[in-house]
């Protein structure tokens, strides 16, 4: 018998807070929910990437500058995470008798998500279906009885959305794999280090400081809480981890969306959470950044303590914020998002270009960031890069009108750092 309604997500914590507004459970796998009439799938991981540069091209390496990729690569290759999610999937549509009647996406709530649930309808040859109705998931805490209520649901209208998330996530592509190259080819002693979009005008904003001292306030703001937590000497992709597994059993908000709260209730706590003992979490730092946060989201009246590294908690905060207000198109947004934020610290950190103990740039760091187009480490940038996607999501500019603007971003680029690199070594590459 065909299940009438299938509903995509992304983590089992979404998929249980909207299973709990549908009516009962009757089983549950590593990846799906079975109620009544509907089954219920998350998908945490993208199911396609781009090609490194050694896929990309095998003699990579021996590229110059005319033979650098202006324009970006549509082809992707699957993850061995897709290629496992795809069978289950595919095995699933053969048992349930076909194809289901109704399809609710109920992404993140951001482009990715939207742009991840229709590779996957596209890859299982159900985009004919709809899907008819899409939740946008911004805070499980809000979740009741209504939600699925059809005032609830918004008619798909997502496609301009996904296609401004392509062009991002080929845009970045066709950033990184051309600057990379193009700063190796000016300074070969810095070959392998990269650069793009978020980590360089993070780079600056490290360079810029001082930060503030973080303050958590009412303990609803996320990047505050970043900062807290990780002034603790605490790693950020630990935090983001804790973060994340506290979202996923429903103790707060979505952390990583456009909202700037992560909101806490208590009543979503249940006893055998609470009495989780540390080994039930991924690691003992793991439950450790958890129990605290649970205890200072019970009582935001208590501190952590004293800061041990203040700087750091200050730049997370920093990051978070407008970045600058530009005459013509007003407030600049921050600095990617919280979670390509972390990313890209963890990475500079592991690079040796972010002094990890004091947030501070290394030799390297500096020298690196001399080396790369001003252009790049201009906040505007990403201000003139987010005004193009929204354009792009109203259908002012097709996607392949915002490719030539990136092209025509990489040529002037391209010329800075070719004569740049022509002056540093006396010749031309």
């Amino acid at each position: 018998m065909t299940t009438r309604t299938w509903i995509f997500t992304q983590t089992s914590g979404m998929a249980w807070a909207l299973a709990r507004t549908m009516g009962h459970v009757t089983a549950s796998r590593q990846d799906m929910l079975v109620l009544e009439d509907a089954l219920i799938f998350w998908v945490p991981e993208a199911i396609n990437r781009h090609a490194h540069p050694p896929e990309y091209q095998r003699d990579w390496k021996r590229y110059r500058w005319g033979q650098l990729p202006l324009m970006p690569d549509m082809k992707t290759m699957r993850t061995p995470a897709g290629k496992h999610l795809l069978e289950c999937l595919k095995t699933t549509l053969f048992t349930n008798g076909g194809a289901p009647e109704k399809i609710i996406l109920a992404p993140a709530p951001d482009a990715a998500g939207f742009w991840l649930m229709k590779q996957i309808l596209d890859l299982l040859g159900l985009l004919k279906i709809g899907p008819e109705c899409e939740i946008w998931v911004a805070n499980l805490d809000h979740f009741h009885e209504k939600v699925l209520h059809p005032a609830h649901l918004k008619p798909w209208r997502s496609e301009r959305l996904v296609d401004a998330e392509q062009c991002r996530v080929h845009g970045d592509w066709l950033l990184g794999i051309n600057l990379t190259r193009m700063l190796t080819l000016a300074n070969p002693e810095q070959a392998g280090v990269g650069c793009g979009r978020v980590s360089t005008p993070l780079l600056q904003l490290i360079q810029d400081g001082p930060f503030a001292e973080p303050n958590i306030g009412d303990g609803k703001d996320f990047a505050s809480i970043q900062g807290w937590f990780v002034s603790r000497d605490w790693p950020a992709g630990a935090v983001v981890l804790a973060l994340q597994w506290l979202y996923e059993h429903g103790v707060i908000s979505y952390p990583f969306g456009r909202s700037a709260l992560v909101l806490y209730e208590s009543g979503r706590l249940t006893p055998t959470l609470l009495r989780r003992s540390p080994s039930g979490y991924p690691s003992a730092l793991h439950a450790q950044i958890v129990q605290f946060l649970l205890g200072t989201l019970r009582d935001k009246a208590s501190g952590p303590g004293r800061l041990e590294q203040k700087r750091l908690g200050g730049l997370y905060r920093r990051m978070g914020q407008p970045i600058g207000v530009d005459a013509d198109s007003g407030s600049i947004p921050a600095i990617g998002s919280p979670k390509s934020r972390h990313k890209a610290l963890g990475r500079l950190m592991e690079q040796k270009l972010v002094d990890s103990n004091t947030v501070t740039l290394t030799a390297l760091g500096r020298q690196h960031l001399e080396a790369t187009p001003p252009v790049l480490r201009d906040p505007r940038l990403i201000s003139a890069w987010e005004h193009s996607l929204h354009r792009v999501f109203l259908g002012e500019i097709a996607p392949m009108e915002f490719y030539r603007e990136v092209q025509q971003f990489l040529l002037a680029s391209m010329e800075y750092v070719r004569n740049r690199g022509a002056f540093l070594t006396g010749g031309s590459q």
